[in-house]
């Protein structure tokens, strides 16, 4: 993995502590889109997630590129 993916997914995992979205969710990026109205780290995920959100496909595409190494981790 590059470092630019292991930012990705350690500022996505930053942005989930404390907002009680589960990284495992099978409408994570809907949760993500409802979670960042309340929590402002979640937000600033979203606004640095390509795709995020003008193209929802490319948005999921990289959620789970994400939530995938997470779990190989």
């Amino acid at each position: 993995m590059t470092q630019m993916w292991e930012d990705r997914t350690a500022s996505m995992l930053e942005a989930l502590d404390g907002s009680g979205v589960s990284l495992g969710s099978e409408t994570l990026l809907d949760d993500l889109i409802e979670a960042g109205l309340e929590h402002p780290k979640v937000e600033r995920f979203l606004v640095s997630l390509p795709g995020y959100p003008n193209d929802p496909a490319t948005a999921l595409t990289q959620l789970e590129y994400l939530t995938r190494t997470c779990r190989n981790d």
